[in-house]
């Protein structure tokens, strides 16, 4: 995948004739649009790196969600930006605190049979590897209304989670999304991608499940620049099943916490609702982030903070106009 995008990417590693500069720069997004561009679904902005060169980073977040209760989540990452166009990034989510539902057969011989469900918690439970490339540009301009950027972000995620504890796939996974955002104020920007993994649609929350399976997510929300470098989003967003899923979640309203099972479109996998995110640099390598999301279809409710500590600040460079 990452090869691909870096064919995809190559004219941007060719030396260019001084002539073609204006245009390149016309094209090329700024360091501060590329990194806001994959900002809403990756985490804080300040992960990519505005400049060129390697950024690491720790987030350590807390959530409540209606299904399990509370959680605890590190997640270290490293990012490497190329250039204006291309970056990639790899994260390894580590669940410190989970609790986890599980059913055990306590049936006594001769007699009918009977399940328990049992509530563990669990301490350092890896989630899945990803990893993500991604490229962008400017591709069109509306005048006055600004331009508008496209970064196709191709990830991968290895299974390195537990699918018992509905945190891992199970298997090699992957999503291909394309985000379309203005770099205006106000920025709109809409989502559209499809994958075989919900795990990879959104990594700022860690769901209840994991649902494995050709789907197709879209997005569609806005970004808003607020004082002090702050930013907020709002989205509301599909996740639509292509065909029958494999669904592990611990949920007990299914039954069968802890397994795995085959949903059809219209089940477990299928979702959409609205995400809020609100991001604000509290020191130079330092962001505090909260989130909350609402799944209409499977009455979720998500709601969180996160405190980022980044090797390189975030600090912002003026938008190109």
């Amino acid at each position: 995948m990452a090869l691909l995008l870096c064919v995809a990417a190559s004219p941007c590693f060719a030396q260019q004739d001084p002539s073609a500069t204006t245009a390149e720069t016309r094209h090329a997004m700024s360091d501060d649009e590329l990194a806001l561009a994959v900002a809403s679904s990756l985490g804080p902005s300040g992960i990519i790196p505005f400049r060129s060169g390697f950024n690491a980073s720790i987030i350590t977040s807390s959530q409540f969600d209606t299904v399990t209760g509370w959680a605890n989540v590190l997640t270290p990452s490293l990012a490497y930006r190329f250039n204006r166009y291309f970056s990639a990034d790899v994260s390894a989510p580590i669940f410190l605190y989970l609790r986890s539902q599980h059913t055990v057969d306590t049936t006594i011989p001769g007699q009918a049979p009977s399940f328990t469900r049992l509530t563990d918690i669990r301490h350092g439970v890896p989630g899945d590897t990803v990893m993500a490339a991604h490229w962008s540009s400017k591709h069109f301009d509306m005048g006055k209304a600004g331009s508008f950027g496209n970064t196709l972000t191709g990830s991968l995620s290895a299974p390195t989670g537990s699918s018992e504890d509905g945190i891992g796939a199970g298997k090699v996974t992957y999503n291909f999304t394309d985000h379309v955002q203005s770099d205006a104020f106000l920025a709109p920007y809409i989502d559209v991608g499809i994958g075989t993994t919900s795990r990879l649609q959104n990594q700022r929350l860690q769901r209840s499940q994991t649902s494995r399976g050709n789907l197709f997510n879209l997005g569609a929300g806005v970004s808003l620049e607020l004082p002090r470098a702050s930013t907020i989003y709002l989205e509301g967003y599909e996740q639509l099943p292509l065909g029958s899923q494999t669904v592990f979640q611990t949920d007990p309203r299914s039954g069968r916490p802890g397994q795995a099972t085959v949903q059809t479109n219209s089940g477990l996998a299928e979702d959409n609702g609205v995400n809020l995110s609100l991001d604000v640099p509290v020191a130079p390598h330092a962001m505090w982030s909260g989130f909350y999301s609402h799944g209409f279809r499977l009455h979720e409710d998500t709601v969180g903070f996160a405190f980022t500590f980044l090797l390189r600040s975030p600090q912002r460079l003026p938008r190109s106009r």
